[in-house]
């Protein structure tokens, strides 16, 4: 029988042990926390122009801590109308009442035993017009990344950017 050195040994019986921790560290896992951040409050609005009526297509996602802070107002019966007023619809010049035409606030699960909140809402607004602006006053002093969106009944959309930002508008047929 062989002698084994004490260095050999420990080597043989470190083995398993070292081949299953490498097996655990390279295994993927599904990513618990928000992407942005815990503090985030996104928000999207896609604008859609259809003949007499402009559909306003609003999303908020928020994230772990202002869930934890706001969750309890965003789920309230009111509040898709008041986001709605908080939302400022303006076309040649006069700024348009936004209707609430249906809303839902969905929670799931998030980083360290909290939720994360999605609120979408569609609006409507009657008015026809050459100039058209949106200024999304919700949450505006939280971080996280905001975008706009306007489709016309031609397909064209364009993505706007806040002013400063490496593009104006970006074009997609």
């Amino acid at each position: 029988m062989a002698a084994y050195r004490p260095t050999a040994l420990l080597l043989i019986a470190l083995t398993p042990l070292l081949a299953l921790a490498a097996l655990t560290l390279s295994r993927p896992n599904p990513a618990e926390a928000h992407p942005l951040g815990n503090f985030t409050v996104n928000r999207y609005a896609g604008v859609e122009l259809s003949g007499g009526s402009i559909y306003v297509h609003y999303v908020l996602d928020l994230a772990e801590i202002p869930t934890f802070q706001e969750g309890d107002r965003v789920r309230a019966p009111g509040f898709a109308a008041e986001a709605a007023r908080r939302l400022e619809l303006v076309v040649d010049g006069e700024r348009l009442p936004l209707r609430v035409i249906e809303h839902r606030s969905v929670a799931r699960p998030g980083a360290g035993g909290l939720e994360t909140l999605r609120f979408d809402a569609v609006y409507r607004a009657k008015g026809t017009g050459t100039a058209l602006a949106l200024r999304d006053r919700n949450f505006g002093s939280r971080i996280g990344w905001r975008e706009i969106t306007v489709r016309a009944a031609d397909g064209q959309t364009k993505v706007l950017r806040r002013a400063g930002d490496p593009l104006d508008f970006l074009c997609q047929p």
